[in-house]
């Protein structure tokens, strides 16, 4: 299914400002699912496919 992704850290892992890394804010441990369903999610993508990523 393509919408779903891998996990990234979206977080530096050191810290480069005060109170930014993931050992003070450590990444969700919680999946994320969306609400609307795969019928859905093609119907809407779709609807999208034909505009270039650049004009988006």
């Amino acid at each position: 299914m393509w919408w779903r992704i891998y996990p990234a850290t979206y977080q530096p892992s050191i810290e480069k400002r005060p109170n930014l890394s993931t050992e003070h804010q450590p990444p969700s441990t919680k999946r994320i699912h969306t609400k609307y369903t795969e019928a859905e999610l093609k119907a809407f993508a779709s609807l999208h496919k034909h505009i270039a990523p650049k004009d988006r």
